[in-house]
């Protein structure tokens, strides 16, 4: 590890194509989970001659009916009414039952079509880290289960990438924040953990207690590409967000 100012910019980072939407994305998110708590945020705007008063009491008084939620729900069962055929060798096929901890591939990618109908997010593909000289055969990659996985992130934990002439990713920054509640004999912390993706290695960092950022070694990997794509229902072709 290593603790330099110039990884300050790390955690500082946020594209500006995803800065310009976050607020939109936030309204899109909220409308579309509802609940009680959708009141007390700031999406019912105040009239221009309203005063303070009339602004809260009208916010008391209001009532959430969610449009957006069923809406979304229509368009993706449109997608999701006839199960997904995925001809794969046999190979894959236990990748298919499990992408992940916990969510075959049908599951995950009926929350990837909802988010992405929300805003644009991205896949990233990843796998546990293993030692090669330990793990040299494909059976002791199967006797340790030590498969590939897929993990889902929205644009608020995107924080920053690069795209080459042809489109392709030179890097993506991305929020692994966490909440670390594993002690109940500790209080709740929230641990800021960036990770660097590049086409070459990954590399973590940290913010620690004390506002220093802590930069993990990186971690070579020979994939070529940052394993990483964007989704999105939009066409857009000014760029991937």
């Amino acid at each position: 590890m290593s603790e330099t100012i110039e990884y300050e910019i790390i955690l500082k980072r946020r594209n500006p194509d995803i800065a310009s939407k976050l607020s939109a994305w936030e309204l899109i998110r909220d409308s579309f989970l509802g609940g009680l708590s959708y009141i007390d945020k700031n999406h019912l705007f105040q009239y221009s001659k309203e005063n303070s008063f009339s602004y809260e009491n009208r916010k008391k008084r209001s009532v959430f009916l969610n449009h957006t939620s069923p809406i979304v729900e229509a368009l993706t069962g449109l997608i999701f009414d006839t199960t997904p055929s995925r001809d794969v060798p046999d190979s894959l096929k236990p990748f298919l039952e499990k992408v992940n901890h916990r969510q075959s591939m049908d599951e995950f990618m009926q929350e990837v079509a909802t988010k992405s109908l929300l805003c644009t997010c991205a896949v990233l593909v990843d796998s546990p880290t293993f030692d090669p000289e330990i793990i040299k055969t494909q059976a002791d990659i199967n006797e340790q289960g030590l498969r590939p996985y897929c993990v889902l992130y929205d644009l608020g934990q995107i924080r920053d990438f690069s795209i080459d002439e042809k489109g392709s990713l030179l890097w993506v920054l991305l929020d692994n924040s966490y909440l670390e509640d594993e002690d109940p004999f500790q209080e709740r912390t929230n641990v800021v953990e960036y990770r660097l993706w590049t086409k070459d290695y990954y590399q973590d960092f940290t913010r620690t207690k004390d506002g220093k950022v802590i930069a993990n070694d990186p971690v070579q990997h020979s994939l070529g590409r940052v394993p990483l794509i964007f989704v999105s229902w939009s066409d857009n072709e000014s760029g991937p967000i």
